[in-house]
């Protein structure tokens, strides 16, 4: 089996990905909710690329129960990059019920595929197969558009919080702290839009 060198790029990208949110919640200083935050962004967003390369690489085959998993991960990734944004420069932030409508079009994709992860592996390489022929393609054309949208949304709503804190004169030290680290997370959520869009 042979790997690529994007693939191999990728794979280490995933297993650092994960590393570092195990030290991020294990050593890292700060608020709890922030920490848990970073990491989840982390998890998620690796999580995502792996099963990702393995899909499109063609991979998956041998991992046929991880087909088509990648898509509601997917969904989760801007909540979770917001989430952390805001608990980062909002101390008084706190996780309520209501926010858990921001889970919806991860709980929609994930009925949408439930017949398929139900079903048998033969069915659902046979279908990897047909749809990959057919579109040359793995994403659903309905998703390049909701993904795409979710995504400038999330970003947009980041990018006013950050906004409206960077502008203020009187700023705490934490939040002084955090200013130069969301440049880095910001360009990092840019160019990832820009390669899926």
């Amino acid at each position: 089996m042979t790997i690529s060198f994007p693939e191999l790029a990728n794979y280490l990208a995933v297993i650092l990905s994960w590393t570092v949110s195990l030290v991020v919640i294990r050593f890292s200083k700060g608020r709890s909710f922030v920490k848990i935050g970073l990491a989840f962004v982390l998890i998620v967003s690796a999580t995502s690329l792996f099963i990702g390369t393995l899909m499109y690489s063609g991979k998956v085959v041998h991992l046929p129960f991880l087909m088509r998993m990648d898509s509601p991960f997917d969904y989760l990734i801007g909540p979770a990059c917001y989430f952390y944004t805001l608990a980062t420069f909002k101390p008084g932030f706190r996780f309520r019920a209501i926010h858990l409508l921001h889970l919806l079009p991860f709980i929609i994709n994930l009925f949408e595929f439930f017949p398929f992860y139900l079903s048998s592996n033969e069915a659902k390489i046979a279908y990897y197969t047909q749809y990959y022929g057919q579109h040359d393609s793995l994403t659903m054309p309905i998703h390049y558009f909701t993904k795409g949208i979710s995504a400038v949304l999330y970003f947009s709503l980041q990018i006013a919080i950050f906004l409206s804190i960077n502008r203020r004169k009187n700023r705490s030290s934490d939040q002084n702290r955090f200013i130069n680290w969301f440049y880095f997370f910001f360009l990092g959520q840019a160019l990832l839009i820009s390669m899926v869009a």
